[in-house]
This record gives structure tokens, C-alpha cells and sequence, in this order.
């Protein structure tokens, strides 16, 4: 009998220590959480909305195309526009590249008509390249990012809509969202 009641005294005393520890964890959960909720507010968003791009005139930057074509916002003034902002590592923009392309086949417009920017260097990249000179001004920026840093993008693939004016007509991640805009403002 006296074994009984140190076994019971024993398993109480482990299960009091167990019953400890679990409400530490909980707490310290809690805290985890309360701290990354206030983290997670003063993080910038990983691409400004389109809204936020919407009716924002095109910001001043200067690059050379892969053919030496110089481009500034400039360029990109007096008639409209499509910007195709891509990443060589990025799969959806491996994806969009080709809608990208397909759009502007279809446009009947030369390669003056749009502007894709490739923000990296390596075989990726020439290969997104060579997929888009056809169709578009092509810019590789393997270091300095200037034109996506010009216009804030910081998400890939970034597409925007650019009015004779230099204005923003329309943003989005994918070619469909721009052309929808297109084809609704046109």
C-alpha cells in the first residue's frame, strides 16, 4: 500500500509539473503572436496595390535596352504604353511572359510599344530576354534595379498600363488584369 500512495504522489507531482510547463508555453505563445501582429503592421506590402500606382504620373529614370535603345520616362511619353516588370527566378513570371508577348502579337504594334524590364543577369535571363525583344524594348538590369526602384515595384511579375500622358492607366501582376483594364478604358 505505502508503494500506491508514492506511485499516486509521484504521477500527481509529474502531472502538477506538466500542467507548469504547458501554461508556459501557452503564454509564451502568446507573446510570440502579440509580437508579430505588431510586426506584421509595419512591414511595407510587398507591391503597392494597383490603386495605389493608378493615376501616379511615370517617374523620372533613365536605362539602355539590350539593342542600346536609350529608355526614360520620356520614351514612354505621347502614346500608350505596356511595362512588363520581370525576375528571371520567378516561375509566374516564366508564365506571364508569354501572355505578355501573345498581347502584344496581337496588338499589331512594333517592339516600341512596350517596355519589359528583367531584373537579373545569367541564362534565365537572356532566355526571358530573347522570349521578348520580338514584342517589346527589353531591359536587363543585373545590378542597379533603377527603373524597377523608379517606379516602386517590389513584387514580380508587375505589369502597368501607361496613357499617352505618362500617367498610370492600370496595374496588376498579371497581363489579363491590365489588358481587362485596357479593354474596359479603351
Amino acid at each position: 500500500m505505502p508503494f500506491v500512495v508514492a506511485a499516486v504522489a509521484l504521477l500527481g507531482a509529474l502531472c502538477m509539473v506538466n500542467l507548469l510547463l504547458t501554461f508556459g508555453v501557452l503564454r509564451r505563445l502568446r507573446e510570440q503572436t502579440a509580437a508579430l501582429t505588431r510586426l506584421s503592421g509595419a512591414l511595407p506590402p510587398v507591391m503597392p496595390a494597383p490603386e495605389e500606382l493608378v493615376g501616379t504620373p511615370v517617374p523620372a529614370f533613365a536605362a539602355t535596352a539590350v539593342d542600346g535603345t536609350p529608355v526614360t520616362r520620356d520614351s514612354l511619353v505621347g502614346r500608350p504604353r505596356l511595362v512588363g516588370f520581370f525576375s528571371a527566378g520567378c516561375a509566374p513570371c516564366h508564365e506571364q511572359a508569354p501572355l505578355f508577348a501573345k498581347w502584344l502579337a496581337e496588338q499589331g504594334g512594333d517592339a516600341s510599344t512596350a517596355v519589359a524590364v528583367i531584373t537579373d543577369s545569367g541564362p534565365e535571363a537572356v532566355e526571358l530576354a530573347t522570349s521578348l525583344t520580338d514584342t517589346a524594348t527589353v531591359v536587363v538590369e543585373p545590378d542597379a534595379f533603377s527603373v524597377s526602384q523608379a517606379f516602386g515595384v517590389r513584387g514580380f511579375p508587375t505589369f502597368l498600363r501607361v496613357d499617352a500622358d505618362g500617367v498610370i492607366a492600370a496595374a496588376d501582376a498579371t497581363v489579363r488584369g491590365v489588358v481587362g483594364h485596357v479593354a474596359a478604358t479603351s
